[in-house]
């Protein structure tokens, strides 16, 4: 087994597998994991998303910070924010998954003047763009534009790619996606979970 440990080599892995893997999972895979799913008595979850990729975040229009906020950094103690926004959040199992992230992975967050997130953007254990979210109160500022211009800039200052699964109802953050150069792959990028269901708290 070979460890990644230069972005050159990432590239180089990237380049071998859009090469050698299909663009999206062949027909009847779903099925036939639900069924092996149902016959073993597992919870299973398929959650579908559309794939998108910057091909050079240093195009991106140059962002426009409100100046009510600034880019700043989430804290241990901001994790419950992160476990209440995220749509499958909400237990113990994901609040430690959202933890270890955050402890261990990049990630983008603006904060009002009182220090306090507004908006921000996570990176998980495959280096993809996830749980993109800013509050109720803060939206149509441009805070996500902000978030995902910074966070794909940081990503290629480091030699890494800038990618994100978004989700085929979020119409919004598509276009926004869409708007900042952002190109969609064809076809779905499917998960299939087997493990206990997301709702419930798990050892």
């Amino acid at each position: 087994m070979q460890i990644v440990t230069s972005p050159a080599q990432l590239q180089r892995l990237e380049g071998i597998l859009k090469k050698s893997l299909p663009l999206a999972l062949p027909d009847g895979v779903a099925k036939v994991s639900q069924d092996l799913a149902r016959a073993k008595g597992v919870e299973l979850d398929i959650v579908e998303y559309y794939t998108y990729v910057h091909p050079d975040p240093s195009t991106m229009p140059e962002p426009r910070l409100d100046p009510r906020v600034r880019v700043g950094s989430l804290l241990p103690s901001h994790v419950d924010l992160l476990n209440e926004t995220w749509p499958y959040g909400g237990n113990a199992r994901s609040r430690r998954y959202l933890a270890e992230l955050l402890g261990h992975f990049p990630h983008v967050c603006l904060q009002d003047s009182a220090g306090e997130p507004v908006s921000w953007v996570l990176t998980d254990h495959f280096g993809t763009g996830t749980h993109s979210f800013t509050l109720p109160a803060h939206r149509r500022r441009g805070h996500m534009q902000v978030a995902l211009t910074v966070a794909a800039q940081r990503a290629q200052a480091r030699g890494f790619p800038t990618f994100g699964h978004t989700a085929l109802w979020n119409r919004p953050m598509q276009q926004l996606q869409e708007l900042l150069g952002h190109q969609r792959l064809p076809g779905t990028c499917c998960y299939i979970l087997h493990n206990p269901r997301m709702d419930k708290d798990g050892p």
